[in-house]
């Protein structure tokens, strides 16, 4: 599967945010954030975080509406992010 075993799903229900790791356990320091354009039909606010020209991760605002519920329901909780 190459590099797929990296990409990882944090939860949190209490706050609905939902974060995709693309690159390992931690995201790396010195990363920049951006807040995508979504549609206006679309219930989340989504923000990617990229470093060195690679893109990190995305952090999902309003998840429950805006993700499959399988995804959540394979998310763990999160950790080990600061």
């Amino acid at each position: 599967m190459g590099h797929h075993e990296q990409v990882r799903i944090e939860y949190d229900p209490e706050t609905d945010v939902a974060y995709v790791y693309l690159t390992g356990a931690q995201l790396p320091p010195g990363r920049q954030s951006i807040e995508l354009e979504t549609p206006p039909d679309c219930p989340a606010t989504v923000v990617m975080d990229w470093k060195g020209g690679k893109i990190a991760g995305f952090e999902v605002l309003g998840a429950s509406a805006s993700l499959h519920p399988d995804l959540i329901a394979q998310a763990t909780p999160p950790g080990g992010r600061q």
